[in-house]
């Protein structure tokens, strides 16, 4: 397994950043035209729309979701054997108070597949750029009048992106007292994108101008309605460099790859109150640092500093052991994207060998930049000790609010966890 992931680790060969690869489209200068006598006015605006549409998609990519640091079997370093450390097998995403022990150790690992889907409700299989004409004359008018009826014309692209993630994690938790853990995460990430664009001149103007300055109907050419417009003379003043046929879209794809190490997470969670009492909960405080040692240019990574400190609540009632987890993350790099989390859920023992976990998780963003800044996911799971002290794990995160920021459908997720020479 450690050779499998050193080979991922090793970030693949690219002519440009994968955070840039949408700006590549119809080579990186955006828009052209054919020279028919008039200037092309839409390449400027078109790359540079296109590269802010680029920066907005990508940095909406989040961190992964670390798997919680409360396990149901840890390695006793004393006694050499592994202690089971609850009733139920625990949390998956979330946080319960409760420390493994001093001198234990846990580890594990987990694979998360995202395909993201839709971008602030659009479908990322149908998204539409319009690129406007510039003013011609500077009257701060765009058409339409006889002398500027050109002004009115946009350049149309629908664009089909495929962005997919896949995740897989290496964790551990070490009990460094009865009551404080310190445990940390290593992702190893690999990120697919591919862009398809078809681009079409947008007539708003039934007529426009052509070479001499006389005004003509356009040949062979649908209106944003899809009506044709009546034909005239044999050329027009905005069409695409020798297209294939007159009217037809221009097209343009790029696709790329890239994988590595993502961010690493670095985790403590201090057990300062016990639930001796049936009224009174357990409390934890849980701080963390991601550090930015993903590749951002290469989508591996957030490029920021974070450091988040929780407060974590549980008690246990027989089987059921409701939790919540409230916490605040400081974004370095970028002010705007600190953020509150919660979280809050439970997890229930519906066998000696099997745990059904349900979560609510929530992000806000107060000074957020409009993109995702208020998300929403429920998330079930389940843990099933299937031998020893071997734990599956299986869970599935659904977006509650996915016209918000860049959303998958689903997400799921696998992982296992083991502690050596557990019980029989």
């Amino acid at each position: 397994m450690v050779l499998l992931l050193a080979g991922f680790a090793v970030p693949t060969a690219r002519a440009g950043d994968l955070a840039d690869l949408l700006g590549e489209l119809y080579g990186g200068d955006g828009i052209t035209l054919a020279p028919t006598g008039h200037q092309a006015h839409f390449t400027g605006e078109s790359l540079v729309e296109l590269n802010t549409f680029s920066e907005d998609l990508t940095s909406a990519l989040g961190g992964f979701a670390a798997n919680s640091t409360v396990s149901s079997y840890t390695f006793d370093l004393e006694l050499g054997v592994p202690v089971r450390t609850s009733d139920s097998l625990g949390p998956i995403v979330s946080e319960r108070a409760t420390t493994i022990g001093g001198r234990r150790v846990n580890v594990g690992f987990s694979y998360n597949r995202i395909d993201y889907k839709h971008f602030e409700g659009d479908d990322l299989n149908d998204i539409t750029l319009y690129f406007n004409h510039q003013d011609v004359n500077g009257d701060g008018v765009i058409g339409p009048n006889p002398a500027t009826d050109v002004e009115v014309d946009r350049v149309r692209i629908n664009l089909d992106v495929n962005l997919g993630q896949d995740v897989y994690a290496i964790y551990g938790t070490l009990g460094i007292f009865d009551n404080l853990d310190l445990s940390l995460s290593i992702p190893i990430v690999t990120v697919d994108l591919e862009g398809k664009a078809l681009a079409s001149i947008d007539r708003k103007a039934v007529r426009v101008t052509d070479m001499n300055g006389d005004l003509v109907d356009c040949p062979g050419e649908v209106d944003e309605d899809g009506n044709p417009v009546p034909p005239g003379a044999s050329e027009c003043v905005h069409q695409f460099a020798e297209p294939p046929e007159p009217g037809d879209p221009e097209a343009s794809s790029v696709k790329g790859h890239s994988s590595g190490i993502g961010d690493i997470l670095l985790r403590g969670k201090y057990h300062f109150l016990s639930a001796e009492e049936r009224w009174r909960p357990n409390l934890a405080f849980v701080g963390q640092v991601r550090f930015p040692s993903g590749n951002q240019d290469e989508l591996l990574g957030t490029g920021d500093w974070r450091g988040m400190m929780m407060l974590v609540a549980d008690h246990t009632y027989g089987r059921f052991s409701p939790h919540i987890n409230l916490g605040y993350e400081i974004v370095g790099g970028n002010h705007t994207l600190s953020n509150f989390r919660y979280i809050a859920g439970f997890d229930a023992r519906v066998h000696p060998r099997a745990t059904a976990v349900i979560d609510l998780l929530g992000r806000w963003e107060p000074e957020g930049d409009g993109i995702g800044d208020n998300l929403i996911d429920a998330a079930i799971g389940g843990k099933f000790n299937a031998w020893r002290s071997l734990v599956l794990v299986a869970n599935f995160i659904v977006p509650l609010n996915r016209n918000l920021g860049l959303r998958p459908d689903f997400v799921w997720a696998l992982g296992v966890e083991y502690t050596f020479g557990g019980p029989g």
